[in-house]
């Protein structure tokens, strides 16, 4: 939606929603409708049933946010990282900040933490 700024898609299968997050707070309303419009298209395409028009569009406030202008891919990692380990970004520490998510994403590259997490989650 920015040229310059990261945000993330999901798309929740099991629940039946599309959830946006967005460090900065923006709530990417038109970005959700426009691909849930993109979904149903595909859907017909392959002459899929499923009524991806009601599925419910969300975007989730209580979020840890960034504060500069900057940071926007760290937080949108920690989100999908998050998301994908089944847990709940809101659990986050609320005063997490851009300097402490930074160390620990360089710690877990450098440990090489999230690449046997990937394997696990995607072998499944």
């Amino acid at each position: 939606h920015l040229s310059n700024h990261w945000s993330l898609i999901v798309i929740d299968i099991q629940y039946k929603r599309i959830e946006y997050y967005d460090s900065l707070g923006i709530s990417g309303n038109t970005i959700m409708k426009h691909i849930q419009y993109l979904i149903m298209k595909i859907a017909k395409y392959e002459k899929r049933s499923e009524k991806w028009n009601s599925w419910r569009r969300t975007h989730p406030k209580n979020i840890p946010r960034q504060h500069n202008s900057s940071d926007c891919g760290i937080y949108i990692c920690q989100y999908a990282k998050w998301i994908c380990k089944r847990g709940n970004p809101f659990s986050l520490i609320p005063s997490f900040s851009s300097k402490k998510m930074r160390e620990l994403m360089i710690t877990e590259m450098k440990n090489e933490l999230i690449i046997p997490f990937l394997r696990k989650e995607f072998n499944k």
